[in-house]
């Protein structure tokens, strides 16, 4: 017998050539939250961000989505870990709005991901993805 599921949705849309907005959605039978972040290019520094939570176990929980603003100024790059963990970490945070900031944070890495390979050839984007991400996985550590 399953007793929990859990759903979480994140993606990355480009608006015009300056901006990328980064949504992730979390759905269990208890929550169901989300977290906009808008994000200037090409620096990829966080602009905006914007947390909702529709249903959570306690009236309360609803109280942390202000602090999603403490992401504001910060890169939306693989760094982005302490900064989510000051603004919504911790006793005074909600663990699961953490989740949701580093899985947006995470559709921005994989869009540039997917932006750097679009046109190329397989061997054309290994080539670049090695160079670009080197020693971020085990598949691009390898020579």
């Amino acid at each position: 017998m399953r007793l929990y599921n859990r759903f979480i949705h994140s993606s990355a849309e480009k608006v015009g050539d300056d901006r990328l907005v980064l949504e992730a959605a979390f759905i269990d039978l208890v929550h169901e939250l989300n977290v906009t972040l808008e994000v200037r290019l090409p620096d990829r520094v966080i602009i905006g961000a914007r947390a909702e939570v529709q249903r959570a176990p306690y009236p309360v929980c609803a109280d942390v989505a202000a602090k999603i603003s403490g992401l504001v100024g910060h890169p939306a790059d693989m760094g982005i870990g302490r900064a989510a963990k000051e603004a919504l970490g911790g006793p005074q945070g909600c663990s699961h709005l953490l989740e949701l900031a580093l899985e947006a944070v995470r559709s921005a890495i994989q869009s540039e991901f997917v932006e750097t390979g679009m046109g190329l050839s397989p061997d054309e984007k290994v080539e670049i993805y090695r160079r670009k991400w080197k020693d971020t996985c085990y598949a691009y550590s390898q020579d």
